[in-house]
């Protein structure tokens, strides 16, 4: 996963303590989600309170994850005792090395051993605002074994206007839309955003040569090259899992089929073949494709294994669905539901499925790596913006631009 942050935790270790400001975290195995007893920064200032606040509003970010206030005067044991759980805990403090130079302390308890681990993070007044970040990743991935959304990055396109004629850009940047770098500039649409599944490269739609196309930006080099330019669709490209296959979406007689590129031997190979719309394909794995098909008339979900073109239809209660994408064995798609538009989670091994978020205007559906947090474009007073919610379908925030945002992806 791309680092979002360069400061840099300078110790880690194990000692013995008690804990004066406390995160509790629940390991016990008969809750569905993870309580947190969140304590108030042992420090008094305005910087300390703003990292206080700013780890809390993270840790609520997450589905899996639930927040209750714990009682100031007891310890990590006592609070874990009234609980009956057994949880990690989380003493922090903010020093003030010098004027502009600070170190967030964290200690991470156990509360059945009372071992600490020592996580010590320097930071100054000018990057303090990237010390929550860290510090909460840091945790996350000591007590869930898997990293955060907060190092990923996002790719996305806005639409603006110059000289009384629409330009588009393709732009990266971090989980929040800070640090942004633009990659390239069209008077054409630019559309289809995906990430290869090691984020070195990222493959997109361009109609900056009229004729649909489809090309691949490189990050290590900052290099562009155009992959195909047929004659009709070229659209929706989709990584493999191995990086080694490029799927997408070619009209080369009348009908859009599903193809895929094998960068090995460089062949051009057709899966789909019929009289329907065949588009947006997406991998589950590195044999089979999730793909939007016409062929029942509404859009639908099929599945195709590239070994030997068999396809399935994805059973679904649902009978309008389309824009699918996938991690961590979760289909995520948009549905139409009695001419309401929302988005649709179904589980690809128990088929459980769920509309968690009704939206009309849900488009360009993305799941972080974590498997936990949503990136979508939504609409609001006729603009286009980034909305992120978590599993749950609960609102997190929204990411905003002086110009309309037509497509998002968050990397791997």
């Amino acid at each position: 996963m791309i680092l979002l942050f360069k400061l840099f935790i300078i110790a880690i270790c194990f000692y013995s303590a008690n804990a004066q400001a406390i995160l509790s975290i629940n390991v016990s195995l008969k809750e569905s989600k993870t309580p947190f007893l969140i304590y108030d920064m042992s420090s008094n200032n305005n910087i300390s309170h703003n990292i206080d606040r700013d780890i809390k509003n993270k840790f609520s970010f997450f589905s899996n994850i639930k927040l209750y206030k714990p009682i100031a005067n007891k310890t990590c044991q006592e609070n874990a005792k009234n609980l009956g759980i057994t949880s990690y805990c989380i003493n922090q403090e903010v020093i003030q090395l010098s004027e502009s130079n600070y170190l967030l302390k964290l200690g991470l308890i156990y509360s059945s051993s009372n071992n600490i681990k020592k996580i010590e993070i320097p930071f100054t007044k000018d990057n303090y605002n990237k010390v929550s970040d860290i510090a909460f990743n840091t945790v996350y991935k000591e007590v869930f074994k898997k990293e955060t959304f907060i190092n990923s990055k996002i790719a996305y396109v806005k639409s603006f206007r110059k000289n009384n004629k629409n330009w588009y850009s393709l732009n990266i940047a971090n989980y929040d839309m800070s640090e942004e770098k633009r990659i390239l500039v069209s008077p054409e649409p630019i559309t289809s955003i995906s990430w290869s599944k090691d984020n070195s490269k990222i493959a997109y739609t361009s109609f900056e040569n009229i004729r649909p196309a489809i090309y691949i930006y490189n990050l290590k080099n900052d290099k562009i090259d155009k992959l195909i330019s047929l004659k009709g669709i070229n659209d929706s490209p989709s990584w493999s899992p191995d990086g080694n296959m490029l799927a997408f979406s070619l009209s080369k007689q009348i009908d859009s089929d599903i193809y895929f590129f094998n960068f090995k031997n460089n062949k051009l190979i057709k899966l789909t073949k019929s009289r329907a719309i065949d588009t947006e394909p997406v991998w589950i794995d590195n044999n089979n494709i999730v793909f939007t098909s016409s062929r029942l008339g509404n859009p639908r979900l099929f599945k195709i294994d590239i070994r030997n073109n068999n396809i399935e239809k994805i059973d679904t209660n649902y009978n309008y669905i389309t824009t699918p994408t996938y991690s961590n064995n979760t289909l995520l798609s948009i549905v139409k539901n009695n001419n309401r538009y929302g988005l649709l989670k179904m589980n690809l091994d128990n088929k459980i499925e769920d509309i968690i978020k009704v939206d009309f205007y849900a488009e360009s559906p993305s799941i972080a790596s974590d498997g936990e947090i949503i990136y979508y474009i939504s609409k609001e007073n006729n603009k286009n913006f980034i909305k992120i919610i978590n599993m749950s379908g609960e609102s997190l925030f929204n990411l905003k631009s002086d110009f309309n945002i037509k497509d998002v992806k968050i990397s791997n």
